[in-house]
C-alpha cells in the first residue's frame, strides 16, 4: 500500500511490492517490512529488503536493509535522527512544489523544502552498522548534520582501521597510521 496517514491514504499511490506495514494506534504507517527482487530483461537483478521503525508521524529511524545490484551488496543497521516535521505536512508542501513547472523556481522552492528546520536536518545518518558495496565490514558515527566523523573498518583483504574525520569527510588521525 502506499502511505497512510490517521487512516487515509497521502502522497503516492501504492504498489505492488510485498511487505508487512505496520500502524500505530492512530491508523499512521509507522515502518514494516518491506521485499523487492527481480531480474531484467538484460539478465541483470536488483533486489532489496528491508525492516523499518519510524519516527512518530515521520518516516523511518529505525532500520535494517539489504540491497543488492547485481551483486554489488550493501547490509547494515541503520539509526538516524529525523527534524520533528510532520511527514504529512512535508509530503503535501512537496507535491504542491512539484506541480510548479520545471525551472529555477522550482528547484529553489525544492532547495528550501529539503533545507533543516530549526537547525535540524531532515534526515541525518548518524550510526551505520554494516558491510558496504566494497566487501567493508564498517561502523560508522555521524554528526548531527549527518557527516561521518568516525569510521571503524575492516576492509576485504582483513586490514583494521579506524579514521576520525572533519566536517568536510577528510581523514584527521588514523589507527594505524597509513602505510608510506
Amino acid at each position: 500500500i502506499g502511505p497512510i496517514y490517521k487512516g487515509k491514504p497521502f502522497g503516492y499511490a501504492g504498489g505492488s511490492r510485498p511487505g508487512i506495514i505496520f500502524f500505530n494506534d492512530e491508523g499512521t504507517e509507522n515502518g514494516g517490512l518491506t521485499f523487492d527482487g527481480k531480474r531484467g530483461p538484460d539478465g541483470k537483478y536488483r533486489a532489496s529488503s528491508g525492516f523499518s521503525f519510524d519516527q512518530f508521524n515521520q518516516d523511518q529511524i529505525l532500520y535494517f536493509q539489504y540491497n543488492d545490484d547485481n551483486g554489488r551488496r550493501r547490509t547494515g543497521l541503520t539509526i538516524a535522527d529525523r527534524a520533528d516535521v510532520d511527514i504529512y505536512d512535508m509530503v503535501q508542501a512537496r507535491d504542491s512544489i512539484m506541480k510548479l513547472p520545471a525551472g529555477a523556481v522550482r528547484d529553489s522552492a525544492l532547495k528550501q523544502w529539503a533545507a533543516p528546520r530549526n537547525g535540524v536536518p531532515l534526515m541525518a545518518q548518524r550510526i551505520y552498522v554494516g558491510r558496504d558495496v566494497q566487501k567493508n565490514a564498517v561502523i560508522g558515527l555521524f554528526d548531527p548534520a549527518g557527516r561521518p566523523r568516525i569510521r571503524l573498518m575492516v576492509d576485504s583483504l582483513g586490514e583494521a582501521r579506524m579514521e576520525f574525520l572533519d566536517e568536510q569527510g577528510g581523514v584527521t588521525a588514523r589507527f594505524p597510521e597509513a602505510r608510506r
